[in-house]
């Protein structure tokens, strides 16, 4: 098999030019991101973390990522799919869907802000994360 044939069946990593399989791709992904959060020591336990949630590919890998981590390495966060709906209709109507879909996959709670949401229970904490009330 050809070196240009193998790059096109594996994911190549960016950042090393690794050619992975899948699951490989997917346990140095994961085990790279729990080192960062953990050499950063990023949140500490009880924490609520909002996960911004947009319908996007960005979001959804995001929302597993941090699902997956809490899980396996037990962090002892409280997860939260936060995600904006601008009342513009048929413009998030799609993206909501998939966030719904995230919610019951991955068994996140999600709250869904809409413009006509109350601002005194949005606030911003001292460590700059959106808390919502």
């Amino acid at each position: 098999m050809g070196k240009r044939l193998f790059f096109h069946l594996f994911p190549q990593r960016p950042k090393t030019g690794d050619a992975l399989c899948k699951d490989c791709f997917f346990w140095a992904f994961e085990t790279e991101v729990h080192f960062t959060i953990a050499r950063h020591r990023l949140f500490r336990r009880g924490e609520r973390v909002a996960i911004g949630a947009s319908g996007g590919k960005d979001s959804t890998v995001l929302a597993y990522v941090m699902k997956t981590l809490n899980d396996r390495y037990d962090y002892g966060l409280d997860l939260l799919l936060l995600s904006i709906d601008e009342g513009i209709a048929g413009y998030r109507d799609d993206s909501l869907d998939t966030v719904k879909r995230n919610r019951d996959q991955y068994g996140i709670p999600l709250k869904v802000i809409g413009k006509t949401y109350p601002a005194y229970q949005i606030r911003f904490c001292e460590t700059v994360c959106v808390c919502v009330l």
